[in-house]
């Protein structure tokens, strides 16, 4: 399942309106303590994890008054890390085949295995590497075993909007097809750096900061005013 959308929230994490589908309970809280920390820092570019939607894309910004305050927050949310048009993209603009993952599951890939179909649903085994990545927090960078074939590959995680890694990126080059330049293997090196330190900003900060930037400006007087009638009715009551 394919999702894009807002949502606007006030201070206490209540949804105001929303043109994502409805919040589950379990991520009603999760929203709710994203939102309270996207209260205190002002905004917000992160990953959260969001049950049957996998690992999502968190853009957030609060909503201000007149004097400054915060009244709400706004929020895009989208799930592009499932959609194969997206691994795709990357691949095409850095040449180098892509990987998400949960854990140890690789949930969208650039990668063909053996049979023709692209590795999504298996897992790496490589146990150094999930404890770099994940519990160690680092990137890790070396020649992996990538369905069968071996490729110099860089890992590096995907952190939560509250700083945990909830998953894990991958960039490679295969072996097999390019190796015979050393130069050229060098030149790959600096590549899956770039790639993996810098086409998340690209692609993600660059694309989704865009799109709430862009509405934000457009939408952000009535989102106050949703806002603060919101506060007032809450206050009445």
């Amino acid at each position: 399942m394919k999702i894009h959308g807002y949502v606007i929230a006030n201070t206490d994490g209540e949804i105001i309106c929303s043109s994502y589908r409805e919040f589950s309970e379990d991520e009603t809280e999760t929203f709710r303590k994203y939102n309270t920390l996207l209260t205190e820092k002002g905004e917000i570019n992160g990953y959260v994890k969001l049950f049957d939607l996998g690992i999502c894309q968190l853009v957030g910004r609060t909503v201000n008054d007149d004097f400054g305050d915060v009244v709400g927050t706004i929020t895009y949310i989208s799930n592009s890390f499932n959609d194969t048009a997206f691994v795709d993209r990357v691949k095409t603009l850095f040449g180098v085949e892509t990987t998400i993952f949960e854990g140890s599951l690789r949930t969208n890939s650039t990668v063909i295995g053996d049979n023709g179909k692209r590795v999504t649903g298996t897992n790496i085994e490589n146990e150094e590497i999930i404890d770099e990545v994940y519990n160690q927090r680092k990137e890790w960078l070396g020649i992996n075993d990538v369905a069968g074939r071996p490729h110099f590959a860089c890992y590096a995680p995907l952190p939560s909007y509250d700083g945990s890694v909830i998953g894990m990126v991958f960039g490679g080059i295969d072996l097999m097809v390019r190796s015979t330049l050393v130069w050229s293997l060098v030149a790959y090196m600096i590549a899956c750096f770039l790639v993996i330190g810098g086409f998340i900003a690209f692609i993600f900060t660059r694309r989704f900061g865009r799109i709430v930037g862009d509405p934000i400006i457009a939408i952000n007087e009535q989102a106050k005013l949703i806002a603060e009638e919101s506060a007032k009715t809450a206050a009445e009551a």
